[in-house]
């Protein structure tokens, strides 16, 4: 049962589509969560209908995710420092740390969503 506070949190899935990142967005549209992917494009395009999906490339262009904000970002294949650091810069500003940031109940039902 959701507590009356139950705000649905808003996040990017960068990926999203196969994989941990396919298992992480059904978890998170379960529980009722906002979700955007970030993603090219290719792998099961149109997977989740009704989910903004944001086309680009990680290791390149993405300005696409400028000027936005999410209450969190999942990167499940940030192997790459080179390439998480670009999607840092390019998120820089539009994180809930950036800001005023999650409750501590919301950080929990997150971790919950995430690892349920």
């Amino acid at each position: 049962m959701r507590s009356s506070t139950f705000r649905p949190l808003s996040l990017l899935v960068l990926g999203g589509t196969r994989f941990l990142g396919r298992a992480v967005v059904e978890a998170a549209l379960a529980d009722g969560h906002q979700v955007t992917l970030f993603n090219r494009g290719r792998t099961n395009p149109g997977l989740f209908p009704g989910v903004e999906t944001v086309i680009g490339d990680r290791t390149g262009d993405l300005s696409a995710l400028s000027h936005r904000r999410w209450d969190a970002v999942v990167d499940v294949a940030g192997y790459d420092p080179q390439v998480v650091g670009l999607s840092v810069d390019a998120l820089r500003g539009g994180l809930p740390q950036d800001r005023e940031g999650l409750s501590e109940q919301e950080e929990h039902r997150l971790l919950r969503t995430l690892t349920d």
